[in-house]
């Protein structure tokens, strides 16, 4: 929904003068372009255009003092996307993420404690090999809903330009042979015209390996005289009784 219209007094004559209003009907089709212009430049509380899906970044936020745009930067901003939920869970030492083909994943995205709380916030799947979105998002809450970006519900956006800590974001995976994958984020913390603007753009997770029967498909390298085993983050082989070697060879 767009943000209520406050009142303005319009000079009529001095809007004519730009819009060529010449009759009530042309005046009548001005004041809506007028209120028009007024709804994009106060906020965008249901989510950005779909300008903002080639790379992730807030459209029509200019405060380069504020901005903060770089990946370098981006590093170390306050405004998470938390990936725990593709930790291995028998592998607390592991900080390999990965994901199973169909499998589905809450991510959150979270303020910096005792921070400002983020207002705006998109996020995208892409696939490492060409950039491609893959995977969809669901099971919105009040504050959340599908971007315009294609394919349909393949990124994530704010419904509400409300304050926002913590917003849960589920993410269906990718069908098998998809690949791996990395987010990309956005986080508007203010955005009205005379404030900061300051928002984080083009932020990138680090990658998400998708997890794949190495043994079941063949890719693994294991000898012939050994017994390949599936693990989450590979595969293991090993020789068979009366071999000897590392597994490749035996």
């Amino acid at each position: 929904p767009l943000p209520v219209i406050p009142s303005y007094k319009i000079n009529i004559a001095v809007f004519c003068s730009h819009f060529a209003c010449v009759s009530k009907m042309n005046i009548a089709v001005a004041v809506s372009l007028f209120a028009a212009v007024v709804q994009v430049s106060v906020a965008l509380p249901g989510g950005p255009p779909v300008g903002a899906c080639t790379n992730i970044f807030p459209v029509g936020h200019t405060n380069p003092a504020n901005e903060v745009d770089n990946p370098t930067d981006n590093e170390n901003n306050p405004y998470q996307l938390n990936l725990d939920a593709f930790l291995n869970a028998s592998d607390t030492q592991s900080t390999t993420l990965l994901y199973s083909p169909g499998e589905v994943y809450e991510l959150t995205v979270t303020a910096p404690q005792g921070g400002a709380p983020y207002r705006g916030v998109m996020v995208q799947a892409r696939t490492t090999v060409d950039g491609s979105p893959v995977g969809s998002f669901g099971s919105f809450t009040a504050l959340t809903r599908a971007s315009l970006c294609t394919p349909p519900e393949s990124a994530v956006t704010h419904n509400s330009r409300a304050d926002k800590t913590s917003e849960v974001l589920t993410w269906t995976a990718p069908s098998a042979g998809t690949g791996n994958v990395q987010f990309l984020y956005a986080v508007v913390i203010e955005y009205f015209p005379g404030s900061a603007n300051m928002f984080y753009g083009t932020l990138t997770t680090g990658v998400v390996r998708e997890i794949v029967d190495e043994c079941a498909t063949g890719a693994d390298n294991c000898d012939d005289d050994a017994t390949c085993t599936d693990t989450a983050e590979g595969f293991e082989c090993t020789c068979n009784p009366g071999f000897t070697g590392n597994g490749v060879t035996c």
